[in-house]
């Protein structure tokens, strides 16, 4: 890929890659509204850390400053790294300001980097800035990591591979995914994530996942396992990832969920561990037996295998809205990992799916309006003497925010609930 293409989910950010060279691009006199925290107003990001091709790592960018008013891009600003040649940024990035004087262009080059294992000890850092670093003098501040998880191999190889738009899954298409998975984009309205569970496989602990996957800006992520009485190390690490944004999805206004007994989420005596399915959002479930094959088909005939095939479907259309990080508008979620069991309420296998889009930011326009129809609604009289806390508990909720987002925009709503009543009553 030696042309520039936008980074699937991030904004204002393209990539290229020269071989093992990965080069990216941020237009710096743009902005992305403010962060989901409400502290800084974003100019570029990767919107969460996002696979490179097919080569095993990760890489997280952001770009923000405190206050637009900070931003400056005068030639003064900027001439330091508007030069012809890179200037090296923290461990194995470089950086330069184009031509045009505001575009960025952050350079990694593969074959130079030096792995280090990451403070977790779960990944390999290949390049980092070190934490934020100034951009010159230009107001902005940039963050940059990039590693790959300890037990994958990282190949430089495969940067550009699955980057282009041909990639994505369209309407009608089916496409096969590493790991036994398989991923049908039905209609516009139904999309489904299947994969054939085996015992055998799973007996060391192994957690099974989706590869990397693009449906536009929808992210999905899946994780299926053993059941076991007590949660293997593997899916409490796999749950990690999604659990935040999931508790919020799970409390949100419920979708009609299929019952256990009866329906397209049940099939061959298997259905969701009963009291279980009252979490999932706009998931349904169909597990079935795998036929035998091979010399166990022929030694008897029509008999079980012990694989079976999960199949899971959700509309992709839905929203329920913010997660509870407040990054993510949730799509589709099981609330965490939830038990497949057979009709003696024996576990068969353990799955979670959670599908999210990338939140956009809260503007002040937005909580000004969600103010003025929360106290509009109120008599004029009762204004001066109203809870603070009420009317922050309905401006949140018509907001569709979680309590985690609470202390982040209590200071603008707070503003914009003194504004109005001042202007209401004088």
């Amino acid at each position: 890929m030696s042309e520039r293409c936008d980074m699937r989910g991030a904004k204002n950010l393209r990539m290229m890659v020269v071989q093992s060279v990965l080069f990216l691009y941020c237009d710096l006199s743009k902005d992305c509204g403010a962060s989901s925290s409400g502290k800084s107003v974003l100019i570029s990001t990767s919107s969460g850390n996002k696979p490179l091709g097919k080569s095993s790592a990760f890489l997280g960018l952001n770009i923000f400053t405190k206050s637009l008013d900070k931003r400056d891009l005068s030639s003064t600003a900027t001439e330091a790294l508007r030069t012809t040649s890179f200037t090296d940024v923290g461990d194995g990035c470089q950086w330069r300001i184009e031509e045009d004087g505001v575009t960025l262009c952050i350079r990694v080059d593969f074959t130079t980097v030096q792995k280090r294992l990451g403070a977790s000890g779960k990944s390999m850092l290949l390049a980092t800035t070190g934490g934020n670093k100034p951009i010159g003098g230009t107001g902005l501040i940039c963050g940059l990591n990039c590693y790959h998880p300890v037990d994958k191999a990282f190949d430089a190889s495969q940067l550009a591979a699955g980057n282009g738009g041909e990639d994505e899954v369209q309407v009608g298409q089916t496409r096969p995914m590493e790991g036994g998975f398989a991923v049908s984009y039905t209609t516009p309205t139904e999309m489904h994530v299947t994969y054939t569970y085996r015992a055998e496989e799973m007996a060391d602990g192994h957690t099974a996942s989706l590869p990397a996957c693009f449906v536009g800006d929808l992210k999905v992520t899946v994780f299926v396992c053993a059941p076991k009485a007590a949660r293997a190390r593997t899916e409490k690490t796999a749950t990690k990832a999604t659990e935040e944004d999931e508790k919020h999805a799970a409390s949100s206004s419920p979708t009609p969920f299929l019952s256990q007994a009866s329906g397209p989420n049940c099939s061959e005596d298997l259905s969701l561990e009963r009291g279980k399915d009252s979490k999932v959002r706009n998931v349904t479930v169909t597990c079935t037996t795998a036929p035998a094959q091979g010399e166990e088909a022929a030694a008897s005939p029509g008999s079980h295998s012990g694989a079976y095939t999960i199949d899971l479907c959700f509309d992709p259309t839905l929203s329920f809205g913010r997660s509870l990080s407040g990054k993510w508008v949730t799509v589709a979620s099981t609330g965490g990992f939830q038990r497949v069991v057979d009709a003696e309420d024996r576990a068969v296998c353990r799955f979670s799916l959670y599908a999210g889009r990338p939140a956009p930011p809260l503007s002040e326009a937005e909580i000004t309006a969600a103010v003025r129809a929360v106290l509009a609604a109120k008599p004029k009289a009762r204004l001066p003497s109203l809870s603070f806390k009420e009317v922050l508990t309905e401006v949140m909720s018509m907001l569709d925010l979680s309590e985690a987002m609470k202390e982040t925009v209590k200071p603008k709503i707070k503003e914009a609930v003194m504004a109005f009543v001042q202007a209401a009553t004088t």
